[in-house]
């Protein structure tokens, strides 16, 4: 098997190559990760939102609110 040197330069270029790219895809997971976190955030707040509200809201209208006595069944 015949394998061709490679001069110190054409190594360090590529070994600098490599770390700029394993750079690059750690920041792009890591920014991944971050907007994933959020987005749980969001979703748990949304959650407690819902809790907090239980019972308050219906989706009739109640005796004293506009449209209580609007015929609705066609």
């Amino acid at each position: 098997m015949n394998v061709s040197p490679i001069s110190p330069e054409a190594f360090a270029t590529k070994a600098l190559s490599s770390t700029i790219d394993y750079a690059v895809a750690r920041k792009a997971l890591d920014q991944a990760e971050q907007q994933g976190d959020a987005a749980v955030a969001l979703i748990k707040a949304a959650a407690d939102v819902g809790r907090a509200s239980r019972g308050r809201f219906s989706a009739g209208a109640s005796p004293g609110e506009t449209g209580a006595r609007l015929d609705v069944s066609g």
